[in-house]
């Protein structure tokens, strides 16, 4: 089935979930929306990355490239707010020697990525400066700083008058996992007085999140047990992202297909 959007430019950020380089899929569901509507996409996700980096992500390259509001779509799928990132000068951190993938800001700075259940007993320097780091998290502040990113990137959009839309990997109202993996994000923010507005998320509720979908459909696992194939985004697509997109009238049906 082939779509049809008002929308030239589709920018998306994301972790894992939204980066298109698995070994078993050329196309995740971002990069599979923008081949079924004809958008061109700028898919700024990198793997474990957390939400300070899906919001500067976003906000660079919009900055960067001036696409024109009334013809780009924005569409994030946050990560967990227990996850660590930052910018470094990459001639002092090196990270590129430690993990596979590659995110350069600029021809200088480049992202660091971290967690605070990824202190692990190596002895590199970014592995220390992780320890060294979580040591003064906790689940509310680590929260705090998510609902920041949060808030930054959606002044930032309706400021500029681009549409956009949110998603979660795995949904916010989830509770925390018994490994400290994931924060009961909603939970944390209520003892804080804060709130996560939910006018602009999309497949807001805990089985529709593209994690938690999958999970229940172990059929479209690829080896990791994590992540889905290029079936399973599909599969996705088509019975929960899409449908939205098409009750918001930001897709409508390409008859002509």
């Amino acid at each position: 089935m082939y779509y049809k959007s008002k929308f030239k430019y589709l920018v998306v950020s994301g972790c894992s979930f939204t980066h298109n380089n698995h070994q078993e899929s050329h196309c995740v569901w971002a990069n599979t929306l923008a081949v079924w509507t004809n958008m061109t996409i700028n898919n700024l996700a990198i793997p474990g990355a957390g939400n300070t980096h899906i919001k500067n992500s976003v906000i660079l390259h919009l900055e960067k490239n001036k696409p024109n509001p009334a013809d780009t779509l924005v569409l994030v799928m946050w990560s967990g707010p227990e996850r660590i990132d930052w910018i470094t000068d990459q001639s002092l951190s090196n990270f590129k020697e430690k993990y596979p993938f590659e995110y350069q800001y600029t021809d200088k700075n480049e992202l660091v990525l971290g967690g605070a259940w990824w202190a692990t007993d190596k002895k590199d320097h970014v592995n220390r400066t992780i320890r060294e780091y979580s040591k003064y998290q906790s689940n509310s502040s680590l929260a705090l700083n998510s609902w920041l990113q949060i808030q930054d990137l959606e002044n930032y959009l309706k400021c500029n008058n681009y549409e956009y839309y949110f998603m979660s990997w795995f949904n916010y109202k989830d509770p925390v996992d018994n490994k400290n993996r994931w924060i009961d994000f909603d939970k944390e923010l209520e003892k804080m007085s804060l709130f996560r507005s939910t006018d602009r998320w999309l497949v807001d509720n805990i089985d529709s999140s593209l994690g938690r979908w999958t999970q229940n459909r172990p059929e479209y696992l690829v080896e990791d047990k994590i992540h889905a194939g290029w079936q399973g985004h599909e599969a996705w697509l088509n019975e929960v992202l899409i449908p939205e997109l098409l009750q918001k009238n930001i897709l409508y049906e390409d008859t002509t297909q």
